[in-house]
């Protein structure tokens, strides 16, 4: 059918050509601007708004009835193309080989990067990237492999395009903020070239970081880690990168954040912790590197309060780290501290610390409930009581036995030594 036809070119159906796409070549090569074809395809109910193609389905049928194509035959293309019909697909363009020197729209779509379709070479027409920006290079085994892997994994349905972007936006950062020296991405690049030309040489990176961020057995035991082991669990699940990963590390905390947090009881009140969603693409300048005090403390970023901060303010700035921020740590504690203050001190936080008590959670009636009853209540002896002070305080309190014994001694060394009462315990004598 498609060799009868009457329209000069055929579709690249075979390549996930839109029908926009292929309307555009056929005017192209009949010398017809689109905007006459376009007004062509309208109806009373889709009048010519420059919207010809808000009602895709409507306007499709026509152009697969003119190159040959049964009905349906675009849908079920999309179809193809984007399993999930809720999610966002990144602009495609075929690749410049393939398209023989023709600027070819695809249908949006997330299944390959690299065209491997042309002996001894490849190139990358990964998303956004259009036929005069493709890079052409030699055949890379360590790169086709990585596509391979890649299909495999949208052909399990493990990757979606949402998931890609989150990762590629890692992994560029990894590279431009924590190596900006010796990365592949360099500075002299534009912002286009670096990124068209960074996403395809660090493309099996983000390959390995899809397989495992893909592995929801993987994410379900870092989302089950402790605050003090979930970076430790995800430096040893993530590829090896060439070199420090701290930035890695951080982004895919970042990643997690809104799922790692929930309510925790306490024994006064429910613990809400902060459901952040950070879009950290959207804040990050990856032309500089993050201030010292990230550098010196890179894990503090994920604790950042954006509910509580101002929404002018993030991280990432270099002015104003003098200034207190608010903080929450996976538990949900919330304190302020200046951002320099974390960086110097390499401080977290202090109530996990035990260096403040958060009443109901961390302080030392609910930690350690037997010292609590010791506290000695009588009036005048003790300022504050055991809901206001933590187990890790040094501050020396007044403490009174069941058979009434009294003497003095600091919270920690009761807490670390398990020191009872110097009298019952016949290392002090009763005064008859």
């Amino acid at each position: 059918m498609i060799g009868e036809l009457a329209w000069a070119v055929r579709p690249k159906w075979h390549r996930l050509e839109s029908p926009r796409s292929y309307l555009r070549r056929q005017c192209e090569a009949a010398g017809v601007p689109l905007e006459i074809a376009e007004r062509g395809l309208t109806t009373r109910a889709q009048p010519y708004l420059n919207r010809v193609w808000a009602v895709e389905g409507a306007a499709a049928a026509i152009v697969e009835a003119g190159a040959g194509r049964p009905a349906g035959h675009y849908a079920r293309l999309k179809g193809h193309a984007q399993p999930n019909p809720e999610g966002t697909y990144p602009e495609r363009f075929l690749c410049r080989l393939c398209g023989a020197g023709e600027r070819v729209e695809q249908i949006p779509h997330d299944r390959e990067n690299w065209c491997l379709r042309h002996p001894g070479q490849m190139v990358w027409a990964g998303p956004g990237t259009p036929p005069a920006s493709q890079p052409v290079l030699p055949l890379d085994p360590a790169q086709a492999h990585a596509e391979h892997r890649f299909r495999r994994l949208v052909s399990a349905g493990r990757v979606s395009a949402q998931l890609h972007a989150r990762v590629w936006e890692m992994v560029r950062d990894d590279a431009v903020l924590s190596k900006p020296h010796g990365s592949l991405l360099t500075r002299g690049m534009s912002a286009d070239n670096r990124e068209i030309l960074g996403r395809a040489l660090l493309y099996p990176v983000t390959v390995a970081m899809l397989e495992v961020l893909s592995d929801k057995t993987t994410v379900e035991r870092w989302r089950s880690s402790s605050t003090k082991n979930i970076r430790a669990a995800i430096a040893d699940d993530i590829p090896r990168v060439g070199g420090p990963a701290d930035i890695l590390i951080e982004r895919v905390v970042l990643w997690l954040r809104p799922t790692r947090r929930a309510t925790r009881p306490t024994r006064f009140a429910s613990l809400y912790i902060p459901l952040d969603v950070v879009d950290a693409a959207a804040i990050i300048d990856v032309t500089a590197p993050y201030p010292l005090w990230v550098q010196r403390n890179p894990s503090a970023v994920a604790e950042w309060a954006w509910g509580l901060n101002d929404h002018t303010r993030n991280p990432w700035e270099t002015r104003g780290i003098s200034r207190n921020a608010w903080w929450a740590c996976d538990e949900g504690h919330m304190w302020e501290a200046s951002p320099s203050t974390r960086g110097l001190a390499m401080s977290g936080c202090p109530y996990c610390a035990g260096q403040r008590a958060w009443p109901g959670h961390t302080d030392l009636r609910t930690t350690h409930p037997d010292l609590a009853r010791e506290w000695d209540k009588t009036r005048g002896r003790n300022a504050g009581d055991p809901n206001h002070v933590g187990a890790n305080s040094g501050r020396r309190v007044k403490w009174r036995c069941r058979s009434g014994h009294r003497w003095e001694a600091p919270i920690r060394a009761r807490v670390t030594k398990g020191l009872g009462c110097p009298y019952c315990d016949g290392t002090r004598a009763v005064r008859e």
